[in-house]
């Protein structure tokens, strides 16, 4: 039970500096128009009914898909928002040693562990052209972000909810909480 108490610091530590290193990614922010986005929905726009209505987009102007795409983006960058001081506060009650740190560091692990298992599953009859894509195709041209996002954020989350499950660890917050409760604190 010693051995792990020294490494719940060092695991509340690393966890704020994974959360933390994902704040470049809510830039820019989507609340002003894009260019890019806007290019988008007039190509999109002119594609023939048939391939647009299995997206749901059928019968949409240029400026409905400009909004729809822009909404997509607002959405997106709140819940990357949320994630990111979700895992920045577990982080920091981890190391304060509180046991909903412990819980909310695991939910917030699984939860974005969840999130790109739907989003591989998504494409799975083409799983194996996403996968290649990702990890060969993309990690030439953005190594940075595909060993953040895709290997060192995936193994943190699982090391994560696999050591702060344990029962030792999980007695040891609940002993940490118990004692604070008991002195007042």
């Amino acid at each position: 039970m010693t051995r792990n108490r020294n490494y719940v610091p060092l695991l509340g530590a690393i966890t704020i500096l994974l959360w933390a290193s994902y704040i470049p990614y809510l830039f820019p922010t989507p609340f002003r128009p894009h260019a890019g986005v806007h290019h988008l929905a007039e190509e999109v726009s002119q594609y023939p009914e048939w391939q647009k209505e299995g997206t749901g987009v059928a019968d949409a102007s240029a400026a409905e898909l400009e909004d729809k795409m822009m909404a997509e983006l607002r959405r997106g960058w709140f819940q990357g928002l949320a994630l990111t001081l979700l895992g920045v506060f577990a982080g920091i009650s981890i190391l304060r040693r509180k046991n909903y740190g412990r819980i909310l560091a695991v939910a917030v692990a699984s939860v974005s562990l969840t999130i790109r298992v739907i989003q591989i599953a998504k494409s799975y009859p083409r799983i194996g052209e996403r996968l290649y894509a990702l990890y060969w195709l993309f990690l030439q041209e953005h190594p940075v972000r595909v060993i953040h996002n895709d290997i060192l954020a995936v193994a943190l989350f699982l090391v994560t909810i696999v050591w702060l499950t344990r029962p030792s660890v999980a007695e040891q917050f609940r002993q940490q909480d118990f004692r604070k409760a008991g002195n007042g604190v």
